[in-house]
Order: structure tokens, then sequence, then C-alpha cells
């Protein structure tokens, strides 16, 4: 155990608390006091307290309530402190998520242990490199030679005063050699009328992030990123960071996203086939069935299975799997559920639905209280070629979601013994309107009025 790592405290803001514990176990491992947090704001409320913290790895996705990328931002309004960005997504608008945000590192929840405790030990170097740069800057050049990135100094020329060891051993110079060189000797003139190197942003003290080619002793090219910034005294830092390796396994890793996804599309349309497949055998059942009771209730089963597929219909049409827009989903539900109602065409539907996205875990139980709400109307609540009307209102209100289903029908008496809002139907709508965590109101008044309310946000 390094004393060194013994003395240095990381904080881990993650919000899946088995996956927190595992790293706060593994973190100790390596010599670093470690706790974890479950939240956003608890994790302010731990810098805030004083506690020792030299590093944070905060996730960057947790859940409800604030992000990581906003902990981050509030932390960093009163304290200097590194942080290292945690993430098991791959798509661009994560990465574009923390941009603007100093932080020390970006990994996904994947990499393996002796990339994260690099990164984690490289975040210290960078933090205390940049801590004795701006407190002692008489011994910059010293620190620079030393440290574990590449890095090279310039004069606002924009020739080289200082090249470390590691960045002659990237681009395979002397020390001696790249003094005196120019930075624009690295660049081909293609690669410099196309992205002029933004001297104007940094004598703005303005970092400038890139990523660009540069150029070898033997005239062959590495992608690299750089960090360049003006320092106090006058000189331009740039910290280079050879991404070949990187390019590789995001490269390799964009493969495996893109047959991932496609085997995911596949599974979905095999489950969307299969509940077609499964609504069929019920449909041909249903020719053979005589007792007017059990049609009724395989009917019943048929329609909620229809709201289950429409929902996965939904999914395998959406590129975006976490939610749906439930305008989209309960107007194509009503659709189907109309062709397959008898007797439905004699009632009016005034539908005023929101363009709202909801996160498909809730859309699911929403989806089967509406089926049930919805079909009660149509089968029930008018007599045989009755005309009528029905009205569907979903709206938001604040962080609620109100569902508002009215009709002007016969009603839902008590003594009815063929009610199905006696039976299982009320009962499921019930149950789910308590996994949504909402409430809902049934009044009879020239008809029945149903409201549901639940939080979405």
């Amino acid at each position: 155990m390094s004393t060194e790592n013994s003395n240095r405290h990381i904080l881990l803001v993650e919000n899946e608390s088995i996956i927190a514990l595992d790293l706060t176990k593994k973190l100790r491992s390596w010599g670093y006091g470690a706790e974890y947090v479950l939240t956003g704001k608890r994790s302010l409320e731990v810098i805030a307290s004083g506690t020792q913290i030299d590093l944070i790895i905060m996730d960057i996705d947790l859940g409800k309530g604030m992000d990581g990328t906003e902990a981050a931002r509030e932390i960093l309004k009163k304290h200097n402190v590194p942080i290292i960005f945690l993430t098991s997504h791959t798509e661009k608008e994560m990465v574009e998520k923390v941009r603007g945000i100093k932080y020390y590192g970006f990994v996904l929840k994947s990499t393996g242990d002796f990339v994260l405790q690099s990164l984690i030990e490289m975040a210290f170097d960078l933090f205390e490199t940049h801590h004795q740069v701006s407190e002692r800057e008489e011994f910059y050049h010293t620190i620079v030679e030393h440290a574990s990135e590449a890095i090279i100094l310039t004069n606002q020329k924009g020739m080289i005063i200082q090249a470390n060891k590691l960045i002659c051993s990237m681009l395979d110079y002397r020390q001696d050699e790249m003094i005196s060189m120019s930075i624009s000797d690295f660049f081909s003139e293609e690669d410099i009328k196309s992205e002029p190197i933004h001297f104007k942003e940094i004598f703005d003290f303005k970092t400038v992030r890139s990523q660009r080619r540069i150029k070898k002793k033997d005239g062959t090219f590495i992608e690299v990123e750089i960090s360049g910034r003006l320092l106090p005294n006058g000189y331009i830092h740039a910290l280079i960071r050879d991404l070949s390796d990187y390019k590789k396994s995001y490269d390799e890793l964009q493969k495996e996203l893109a047959e991932k996804n496609q085997l995911f599309r596949e599974m979905q349309h095999r489950i969307k086939n299969n509940m077609a497949t499964i609504r069929s055998l019920f449909n041909i059942q249903l020719t053979y069935l005589k007792n007017p009771e059990a049609c009724a209730v395989l009917e019943k089963v048929i329609s909620r299975l229809m709201t289950m597929e429409v929902l996965y219909t939904q999914v395998y049409k959406n590129a975006e799997f976490t939610q749906l827009n439930i305008n989209e989903y309960l107007s194509q539900l009503i659709e189907d559920l109309r062709s397959t109602i008898a007797g439905s065409a004699y009632i009016l539907i005034e539908q005023k639905i929101e363009n709202l996205k909801i996160d498909v875990h809730h859309v699911l139980p929403l989806g089967i209280i509406f089926e049930e709400l919805f079909s009660n109307v149509l089968l029930h609540a008018y007599k045989a070629d009755e005309y009528g009307r029905m009205e569907i209102n979903l709206r938001s209100q604040e962080s609620n979601i109100i569902l508002e289903i009215k009709d002007n029908g016969q009603g839902i008496k008590d003594d009815n013994p063929n009610g199905e809002g006696k039976g299982f139907g009320l009962s499921l709508v019930e149950l789910l309107v308590q996994q949504l965590d909402g409430t809902m109101e049934m009044v009879n008044d020239h008809g029945t009025k149903v409201t549901i309310v639940f939080k979405y946000k």
C-alpha cells in the first residue's frame, strides 16, 4: 500500500449501490481512503462539510434529481478538486454533457481496473502539476520535465522553448532538436488551412482543446489531443495525449456497439412477432368458443395483449429506448382497440393528448390502465347500437400526469353483476395506479368520469 495513496481520499458518486460498494472496495485495496454517496445532492453536502476529499469519481447519469455534470459544476464553483467522470453510456450526447467542465478523466464503467487505476493516478498527477504551476512558477520547468504527460512550452510566436522527454519520445526527436522549432512544423499545410491554430483564444486566457494529427520525425502522422493555454508568464503550455490506442479502442467499441444494437433490434422484432402470433392464436381459439363468458374473458386477454404489442411496436420504431411519446402510443392504441371492439363505431371519441415523452417503465402500466378504462366504456357504458360520446384528456401539470376518461353512458352501478369495474379489471387498474404511486377518482354523473394522477418527473 502506497503511503501517498493512504493520505488521499476519494469520493465516489454512483447511484447504483452495488457498483458503488464494489468500486469503493477496489479503491481501498489500491491504498486510497474512499467513501461513496448515491446522489449528486449528497456529494455537495459531503464537500461542504469540510471532509477531506482529494478526488471525485462522478457518475454522469445519477438517475432522478441532480445529474453528475450539474453536481460537478456546483462543486467546482467553490472547491478546486479533480473530477473523473464515470459512465456506462457511449453515446456522443453523454460525452458532450461534460464539455465546459474542468475534469481529469472520462472512463467507461466497463473499463478494466488497470486503466481506471492509471487514470486516477494520472488525475492526481495532473492536478498536482496544475497546482504547482499556479503557485510555484519558478519550478515550472522541472515539473514539465517530470510530468506524466507529453508537454511542450512555446513563446507567443509558437517557437518551442521546452519539450519534455515524453513528447520527444512520442515524436522520435531529441530534446535539443525540438528546441527552437515552430509548433507549426508538426502540422501539414492542409491541416493548418482546414483548422488553424487557435492562438487568439489562447491569448484570451482560454484553454483550447482539439484533436489533430501531428507529424513525427519520419514524416508519419499520429492522432493526438492537444490542450493549450496561456501561462501567467506569457508562455503557451501545450499538453499532448497520444490517441492512437484510444482511437483503436473507440473504433472497436463502435463496431461492437453496432453489432449489439443490431442484435437488440432483432430481439425486439422477434418479440413483436411472437406477441402477434400469440394474439392470432387467441383469435383462432375465440372462434371455437361457445360460452359467452369465456369469449368475453378471452377478448379481454387479447385486448391487454394488444396494449403490450403496441408498446413494443413503438419501442421498436423509436431510436430512443428509454422514453416514448405518449400521444403517439395512446393514439395508436385507441385505433387498434376500436378496430377490434364491436359497436365502437357508434361512439364519438374526442381526444386531447399532450405530446409528452414518458419513461418506458411508466408507459406499460399506463397503457394497461387506459385499455381497461377505454374498453370498459365501449363494452359496458352503452346499450347495443346506442350512440355516445367519450372524452379522453391527458395533460401534464407541474411534475404530474393527469389522465381523464369521461363518457355520457349509463354509469357504473354497484349492483351491476356484469360490471367490469367490479371485477378483475378495476382491481387491475387500482393495482397499477398504486405501482405508479398515483391516485384514482371515479365519479358517476350523467355517465362516468375517471381521473388518474401520477408523477412522471
